[in-house]
């Protein structure tokens, strides 16, 4: 899957692994992810793109905000974080597997 702002991403590795999160940026080899909550979209994490994986491209207002480059604050990150969650619980295995995780 092509990677791009506004996609719903878990990490794999790291102290955050099994952490879901959006990116909101990108950097020559990594990518920047931010959840709102324990990662402010003001310091986004640097992620390698290998230590991450695509979980989906959510249709909310947040992912749309995210693929425009408009501002986005934390608590729409955190609500768009969570809306995603329980969107997803149902149809994504893998989603399901590391949300048992947080």
């Amino acid at each position: 899957m092509k990677l791009e702002e506004g996609a719903a991403v878990v990490s794999l590795a790291g102290h955050d692994r099994g952490r879901c999160f959006f990116v909101v940026g990108k950097e020559e080899g990594y990518l920047l992810v931010a959840d709102g909550r324990a990662r402010k979209i003001e310091k986004p994490k640097r992620k390698k793109v290998r230590h991450i994986r695509v979980v989906g491209f959510p249709e909310g207002a947040v992912a749309e905000k995210l693929r425009r480059g408009e501002k986005v604050c934390n608590r729409e990150l955190w609500m768009g974080v969570r809306e995603f969650k329980e969107h997803s619980r149902s149809g994504h295995e893998e989603v399901a597997s590391w949300q048992k995780k947080m």
